[in-house]
């Protein structure tokens, strides 16, 4: 396709390469078999837990996600045409709309506007890119290194998959800004009313002239819609106690779960022993 054939949208980015390297996948346990699931802004709000799917000819919201992002079906258009899964089973949409995506990371942002359909039905994740959007993003996506790339007018931009311990940590990061902003506007607003009193007190006869000049801005942060988060702390040990296996054959002692049962954990010990290397 030549250049001239592309919309002026897409000529508004420049060519750049996009490459993968080692690097890009220094945060991924290897082997996997994970599916690409990333973050981005979709309308006004933070939208968590989004399949990249190569293979899937539509985009996708799906109507839990729909309602918490304060959206109306009065919002939506009508569409006719049903989706079909690998099985040959049918699913109509309630409807189609037309919202901003937005992906990576400021100032390597590309945004688009896309058509989506909503569908209500039950599914771990909230929204799906399929390949219309990626094709307007021009994006380039790798399931080794789980991470997408596409150009922008600043360079190449990136979305990796988030694990949900880093999208917990930077949810509370955020919340903690929002908090230290909060107290410092309201310690600004005391600290001038104390001032306005003051004046106020030694000239009876003069207006004040220091009053709050404007009330605070009411801020709303985007929710987390990763329906696997839960709010306990992170847990870095084991999940349940551990007793030690020592054999004659080595020096080496090796720990099983208590909990696991017979007759699994008499196949264990005999798999343990049997591949034992001093």
């Amino acid at each position: 396709m030549h250049l001239e054939q592309r919309s002026r949208k897409l000529q508004r980015v420049p060519d750049m390469d996009i490459t993968f390297t080692e690097q890009d996948a220094r945060e991924v346990h290897s082997p996997h078999n994970d599916a690409l699931v990333i973050k981005i802004n979709c309308g006004s709000t933070q939208l968590w837990r989004v399949l990249v799917d190569n293979g899937s000819a539509v985009d996708i919201l799906y109507f839990d996600a729909f309602k918490k992002m304060g959206l109306n079906e009065s919002d939506l258009k009508s569409t006719v045409t049903p989706l079909y899964g690998f099985t040959g089973d049918s699913l109509m949409p309630m409807g189609m709309i037309k919202l901003m995506v937005s992906v990576g990371t400021y100032p390597r942002v590309s945004m688009i506007m896309t058509q989506i359909l909503v569908v209500d039905c039950p599914s771990a994740f909230n929204a799906m890119l399929g390949r219309p959007t990626l094709r307007e993003l021009r994006a380039v996506t790798s399931i080794y290194h789980l991470t997408m790339k596409f150009p922008t007018q600043h360079g190449v931009g990136e979305r990796k998959r988030q694990s949900r311990q880093r999208a917990k940590h930077q949810s509370r990061q955020q919340a903690k800004r929002q908090s230290i902003r909060q107290t410092k506007r309201q310690s600004s607003r005391q600290t001038k009313r104390q001032s306005s009193r003051q004046i106020n007190y030694q000239s009876r006869h003069q207006t004040a002239s220091i009053e709050p000049s404007v009330k605070a801005s009411i801020e709303t942060t985007s929710e987390d819609f990763d329906p696997q988060e839960i709010d306990e702390e992170v847990r870095t040990g084991p999940i349940e106690d551990l007793e030690d296996l020592s054999f004659d054959i080595s020096s080496k002692t090796l720990m099983i779960g208590t909990e696991i049962q017979e007759p699994m954990r008499a196949s264990l010990v005999i798999f343990l022993k049997s591949n034992l290397r001093d």
